[in-house]
């Protein structure tokens, strides 16, 4: 793909996706699908946001859209992945996060991402608390959910609802609270202390305000320090030794 902005004709991404449904053979259409897959994990994985393949609901063709739309590869890769991280973010607000994994957008750079991804679990394992319906202990909404799942995998509990008379609703339902509480403390724990002001790279690491950086660089490098007289020094001695050799140059010359 980053070949494209140099010879189109080579790289034809601004027409792959039509013309392969426009002349894929019929006798081979079963196989179009399969393609299709294919193409959009390889786009995907170029733009180093395979995380996002199957997460993001979105063709593949309106990811290249947006890829050739630019000037060049730096800018085709960081329009793409812009597009699709603003997806991403509106498949959090709107809890829908079964495909959306910490550790794989961390790895393609989505790590700001972890933040808002992290809180939504936690909102809809709050909200998928077991609750006793028609006598029986529905677990449905648990099971469902991301941080539920590795719950009731870790309770060794299989089933979707249990009799409110089994010996083991007690024991789950005080397990429940008491990960609650657990995961709240650690989670809180984890949580990154930016200020307010503080910009974050995409990776999620802070960003240095520029008048910060200068205060720094103005307070290591003060005047009178040792790294000023140093240069001071240079530049005297420098001076000294080009008005010595223009000295010696117009003597030879008047001789």
């Amino acid at each position: 793909m980053q070949g494209y902005f140099g010879d189109k004709r080579s790289n034809p991404w601004h027409r792959i996706i039509p013309d392969i449904e426009k002349y894929w053979p019929r006798k081979e259409i079963g196989r179009l699908g399969e393609t299709l897959l294919l193409i959009r994990a390889g786009v995907f994985a170029a733009l180093d946001m395979l995380s996002l393949a199957v997460a993001v609901d979105t063709p593949v063709s309106e990811v290249l859209k947006v890829f050739v739309g630019e000037s060049d590869w730096p800018a085709g890769k960081k329009a793409a992945r812009s597009h699709c991280s603003r997806l991403a973010e509106q498949l959090i607000a709107k809890g829908e996060l079964r495909f959306l994994l910490p550790s794989a957008l961390k790895r393609d750079g989505f790590g700001y991402l972890l933040g808002p991804l992290e809180k939504a679990q936690w909102d809809e394992f709050c909200k998928a608390k077991p609750k006793i319906k028609r006598k029986k202990l529905d677990l449905t909404a648990l099971e469902e959910s991301i941080l539920g799942s590795e719950f009731l995998a870790s309770q060794g509990i299989t089933e979707s609802r249990i009799p409110e008379d089994d010996e083991r609703v007690p024991a789950l339902v005080e397990a429940y609270e008491h990960y609650v509480v657990e995961y709240e403390v650690n989670r809180t724990s984890r949580l990154p202390h930016w200020s307010e002001t503080e910009q974050t790279t995409l990776n999620g690491s802070a960003l240095e305000e520029p008048g910060r950086a200068k205060q720094k660089r103005q307070e290591t490098h003060e005047p009178g320090s040792q790294t000023d007289q140093a240069e001071l020094t240079d530049y005297v001695a420098q001076r000294t030794s080009t008005k010595r050799s223009q000295a010696k140059t117009k003597k030879r010359r008047k001789s």
